[in-house]
């Protein structure tokens, strides 16, 4: 197996756990898992030159991730990998999560 196709896979996983896994009562495991398995597939195809990264253009196949490009590319390399959105999408996350605990005093 390839290290970009194991780099995907760790990815998909560190998605499902990280991020996703509080939404999964919300929305049932399998909701959650559908939509890591398409953003993976999206990932995929975008990805033209299948280097394991998208450039800002490939990222245009993928509108969330074009939307959030610079914020995504925190190395400012001109290029993302999945497990680059992977901690955005963590870090976001956390964000909302911290927002929405009460204060402590």
């Amino acid at each position: 197996m390839s290290r970009i196709r194991i780099a995907s896979l760790l990815v998909g996983c560190f998605l499902v756990s990280a991020v996703v896994v509080p939404a999964a009562a919300q929305n049932g495991a399998g909701y959650i898992a559908d939509k890591v398995a398409a953003m993976q597939k999206n990932f995929t195809a975008a990805d033209k030159d299948k280097d394991g990264f998208l450039t800002r253009d490939e990222a245009k196949a993928m509108p969330f991730v074009s939307k959030h490009f610079d914020e995504i590319d925190t190395q400012k390399t001109g290029k993302v990998s999945e497990k680059d959105i992977g901690q955005y999408l963590k870090t976001q996350a956390e964000k909302r999560r911290d927002a929405q605990k009460p204060p402590t005093h």
